[in-house]
Order: structure tokens, then sequence, then C-alpha cells
């Protein structure tokens, strides 16, 4: 069995255009102690200049192979900006 929960604490709706994002996974136990950040090969997401005019926002499922750490009682997800230079 399993559960979870969602807590959107993000006050931009929507993410910028013309970016590449990197999304990861973080383990973390009933103390709060937390792995780094779990990536895949297809953790990465490109939002092109043509869609500016909609809500830009990523889907991210977690694969069935990838097993949670014994230790692991919840988890957080990350996203950063693969660059930081932006044309």
């Amino acid at each position: 069995a399993a559960s979870s929960s969602y807590q959107s604490i993000a006050d931009n709706p929507s993410l910028h255009s013309n970016r590449d994002y990197e999304v990861g996974i973080i383990y973390m136990d009933d103390y709060n102690r937390a792995s780094t950040a779990q990536v895949s090969p297809l953790n990465s997401v490109n939002l092109p200049c043509g869609l500016s005019d909609k809500r830009n926002y990523i889907q991210v499922e977690i694969p069935t192979n990838q097993i949670a750490p014994s230790w692991a009682t919840k988890y957080k997800f990350v996203i950063k900006p693969t660059a930081t230079n932006y044309i």
C-alpha cells in the first residue's frame, strides 16, 4: 500500500519559456534527513519560446523500477534550470 500528499508552496503559477529544467527526487526519513537529489537520464525538459503564451508546467512520473531506500518515509521533487545564460 502507498499514500501520498501534495503541497503547493510556489507563488509562480507558470515556468518560464525558453529554458531547460532538470527534475530530481529527494528521499527523506522521519527526522527530515535527506538524500542527495536522485535523477534519471530522462529528467530534463525544454520549454520552447513558442509556449510563452501558455501556462507552462512539468508533470513528473516516478518510474516503477525506481525503488525508494528502505529508510525513506517521504520524498519531494526538486527542479532547477539546467543553464544560467538564456538568450
